[in-house]
């Protein structure tokens, strides 16, 4: 159809507007993609907003702008208006930007919160348990209207996934069962851990010690793993303890401390090669690219080291190692890192799904006036 390339139908709108929206996908002779391959790919197709129509464009510019600042009282045509139209188009590049360069995924209000951790006092919840009750929040992409009245809801026998940012050992994503309990209804809005067990639950992911931890719970169906057992967490308490000073703590040490973390403030680095590592050989992943080089697994339990430094004064990696960690991959990026002083290179994870939409989201043309003009 278009530079010798060939296109497979997927689906078609039902809209009754005048609109005419066609998926379609670039067919690879050698990748072989069956169709239900290209629709795994593509998504739930049933859940794609369409902002052609005033529900979903209107919705589109709430997630985007306060809500006093469009006057919906003028019953204004926001998708034939030449100014909203534009809003339209700014709120939807702006959702592909987020997806694109931080995968940010848009899940409704009642089905994912953040929420502080505590502990379970009375000592009621078993290890792979959790005490959810969070505040109901109006949402327009809700389906569930049965219990609207009720201002709170409390997950029972519900299976939720919980991680806390920064997230980028397997380990520091846990899935847990949330149960009801009666003693433990006056909590709200928070994540109850339980006690038992070698290891704290939340100690497990990403060293919390719930001392003000901000979790992001997830019990959106599509979003939590019930198939995957959790990942074995890092050893975080496996750091070397700091160093005692026989005498008391002077100017001079308080002078070096603070040049020696400026000096090694790698942070920023760090995670950016940790992406880079994940992609080339796996988030799970214990191969050394070479003998002087970290595996996977461990430079992700270096960089929560690194976020600690600024207290404990210890740096995991210096310039020269950081170095060393970057020649191994041979100056070759993923190209969803859009890294222009790097060679890049077609991924073959998750993150190029969101690359294909991307490219079928610029394709798309809405059979409106003044919209082919727009989606460029």
């Amino acid at each position: 159809m278009d530079s010798n390339r060939y296109y497979q139908y997927l689906n078609h709108s039902q809209s009754p507007l005048r609109v005419n929206q066609f998926w379609f996908y670039h067919h690879e002779p050698g990748l072989n993609r069956s169709f239900d391959e290209a629709y795994k790919l593509m998504g739930k197709l049933d859940r794609e907003r369409n902002v052609a129509k005033n529900n979903d464009a209107r919705n589109l510019l709430d997630e985007k702008l306060s809500n006093w600042f469009l006057p919906y009282g003028e019953k204004i045509d926001s998708i034939r208006e030449p100014f909203f139209r534009q809003l339209l188009i700014a709120a939807c590049l702006s959702s592909v930007r987020e997806l694109l360069r931080r995968t940010r995924i848009r899940v409704s209000l009642n089905k994912a919160r953040n929420m502080f951790g505590i502990i379970d006092e009375y000592n009621l919840l078993k290890p792979d348990e959790v005490f959810i009750q969070y505040t109901r929040l109006n949402d327009h992409e809700d389906k569930e209207k049965n219990d609207k009245c009720q201002n709170t809801r409390i997950l029972s026998n519900c299976k939720v996934v919980i991680t806390k940012n920064p997230c980028h050992h397997p380990g520091d994503i846990q899935t847990f069962t949330a149960v009801n309990r009666e003693e433990l209804k006056h909590l709200k809005d928070v994540i109850v851990f339980s006690q038992p067990g070698d290891c704290p639950a939340s100690h497990q992911i990403n060293e919390s010690d719930l001392n003000g931890d901000e979790y992001a719970v997830i019990w959106y169906e599509d979003l939590v793993p019930l198939q995957i057992p959790n990942a074995v967490p890092f050893d975080y308490d496996s750091q070397k303890a700091l160093p005692e000073l026989d005498r008391p703590v002077n100017q001079d040490d308080i002078n070096h401390v603070v040049l020696q973390i400026a000096e090694s403030d790698y942070l920023g680095r760090l995670p950016n090669l940790h992406l880079a590592y994940t992609d080339s050989y796996g988030v799970d992943s214990n191969e050394r690219p070479n003998k002087d080089v970290l595996s996977t697994l461990i430079l992700a339990g270096v960089i929560s080291f690194g976020v600690d430094s600024g207290q404990t004064g210890q740096h995991p990696l210096d310039n020269n190692q950081i170095r060393k960690q970057k020649k191994a991959l041979r100056d070759e990026r993923p190209d969803f890192m859009e890294n222009a002083n790097m060679k890049s290179y077609p991924s073959k994870k998750y993150l190029i799904n969101i690359h294909f939409k991307r490219k079928l989201y610029r394709s798309s043309r809405r059979m409106l006036p003044g919209w082919n003009g727009l989606l460029r």
